[in-house]
This record gives C-alpha cells, sequence and structure tokens, in this order.
C-alpha cells in the first residue's frame, strides 16, 4: 500500500533551482499539493519579474501561494530570513506538510520544532 503524497511548503532557494533547471515539475509529482508562502512569492516576484520561477508563480496554478496567518515567539526567536519564517509558519499551521528549506538555520529550526522537512 503505498502512502499518500505530503504537501511541500517550499522557500525561494528551491523554487528557483528548481525552476532554473527546467525541473519544477518535480516538486508537482512529489506533494500532493505545492504551496509557496506570501513572502516568498514577494521575494521570487521582487528578483525578476522575467525570472522562470516568477513566470512559474504567474503561470502553474499548481503553485499555490498561500498567506501567514500568524508567527509563534518560539519561530521569531530563531531570527531567520523572512522566507525560511514564513515557509515554518505555514508548514507549523498546516499538519501534514513537509517544509522545503536550504538554509542550514532554517533547517534546523524546522528540526527543533519537529517538522518533517526536505
Amino acid at each position: 500500500m503505498s502512502q499518500p503524497l505530503p504537501r511541500l511548503v517550499v522557500n525561494a532557494s528551491p523554487l528557483i533551482y528548481l525552476a532554473e533547471a527546467g525541473l519544477l515539475s518535480l516538486l508537482r509529482q512529489a506533494a500532493s499539493s505545492v504551496w509557496v508562502p506570501e513572502p516568498v512569492a514577494k521575494e521570487i516576484r521582487a528578483y525578476d519579474p522575467d525570472d522562470p520561477t516568477a513566470k512559474a508563480l504567474a503561470s502553474q496554478g499548481w503553485l499555490e501561494v498561500k498567506p501567514i496567518d500568524a508567527t509563534t515567539g518560539e519561530l521569531l526567536a530563531w531570527s531567520l530570513g523572512a522566507g525560511e519564517t514564513s515557509v515554518i509558519a505555514l508548514a507549523q499551521a498546516s499538519p501534514g506538510s513537509v517544509a522545503v528549506i536550504d538554509d542550514l538555520a532554517g533547517r534546523r529550526c524546522a528540526e527543533a520544532l519537529g517538522l518533517p522537512l526536505r
């Protein structure tokens, strides 16, 4: 019996690197849904509107941009960047989510909070 695919909450760098390599569709294949926190989407759009990742956010309906409702004091104490903080906050608020973060401090924070991580 196969396990259901997880929901992925993805930070900017993994999205950018996969888009530049033409491999963004791998996320769709590996997940039931792919969420991009609004602060991450804002960071990507500010980088370059012609960037493949910004174009994908605008055109790929399966990349779902999600707002962040709240961030815990425990998470803020880690002093992470806005992207890492928003990925972890959204994953925390959505049980069954897997955080996709490449930043070492962000990965350590997610692990300390007991979040599934890729």
